[in-house]
């Protein structure tokens, strides 16, 4: 959404300070709405990374349980 648009700090500062009004000025459950809609996008984000790169899932199953211990030099 903000890809190659200004600087990341300047937009972090600004969606900072919109989140402290709302936060100040505004209900908590406005600020309790937004944030569930930006964990909602993290999920979304989270499995679709997961079948976009369509990992080994034996692979992954089998090394669950085989435990190793590093070696100290």
């Amino acid at each position: 959404m903000f890809t190659d648009v200004g600087n990341y700090f300047i937009w972090g500062v600004i969606i900072g300070i919109i989140v402290a009004f709302i936060g100040f000025f505004g209900s908590f459950k406005l600020l309790q709405s937004i944030q569930i809609v930006f964990a909602l996008f993290l999920a979304i984000g989270a499995v679709l990374a997961i079948v976009i790169v369509n990992p080994n899932w034996f692979s992954i199953f089998i090394n669950l349980f085989n435990i190793q211990i590093p070696k100290v030099a």
